[in-house]
């Protein structure tokens, strides 16, 4: 008898550690949560509009990308042997955007502030010319390349021991756009994203 209720109690006392670690699993999984929770909330109440409209913001501006365009105006030209005027399109400019303006650009589809993404493109550009002052060239992913070539003076060395450093004339940047830039601009294919507007010409404004 004695024995039997020692196993009963052994039992007990193993269902009851049972529970007890559930209990305590239960309540750290509650204190995580409510840990996470704290975060969140903390989160919310001081970050900055900036970054609570994140997502609305970055669709906002897909929105104003996607109706933008290309402005243009029809010039007519003449051609110098046949002495007959054909028309062309030629690019009217929709404004600069400068460094300033890039930066708040670029903060508003990340949750960088201006000033953190004007500390990353100050050392990116820093980087570039470092690049190319030591003779290499730059592939910035699929958007673009950059690298250098020699210019020489016109009629050279006579032999190639004559030749110095003083026969260069310059050290020309050569830009090369990249898959994805010459794909966006790309004219005549399926999903064409580049868009054109035409602007009224100065003679049809005045009509």
């Amino acid at each position: 008898i004695f024995l039997k209720s020692y196993i009963i109690f052994l039992k007990s006392y193993i269902i009851f550690l049972k529970s007890y670690i559930i209990f305590l699993m239960s309540y750290i999984i509650f204190l995580m949560s409510y840990i996470i929770f704290l975060k969140i909330f903390f989160l919310i109440l001081f970050s900055d509009k900036k970054t609570l409209y994140l997502q609305k913001n970055s669709f906002t501006n897909l929105l104003k990308l996607s109706t933008m365009a290309i402005k243009y105006r029809v010039m007519g030209r003449k051609n110098p042997f046949s002495k007959q005027t054909a028309y062309y399109a030629q690019q009217v400019s929709n404004g600069v955007v400068k460094r300033e303006d890039l930066f708040e650009r670029i903060s508003n589809r990340c949750t960088l502030t201006s000033a953190d993404v004007k500390a990353c493109l100050d050392a990116l550009e820093f980087e570039i010319i470092q690049v190319l002052l030591d003779g290499q060239s730059v592939r910035f992913g699929d958007l673009f390349s950059v690298r250098t070539t020699l210019g020489n003076k016109r009629n050279g060395a006579p032999a190639e021991d004559k030749f110095d450093a003083n026969m260069i004339t310059n050290a020309r940047v050569r830009f090369r756009a990249g898959t994805k830039l010459r794909n966006a601009l790309a004219v005549g294919v399926p999903g064409q994203r580049v868009k054109f507007e035409k602007i009224k010409s100065a003679k049809n404004e005045g009509e």
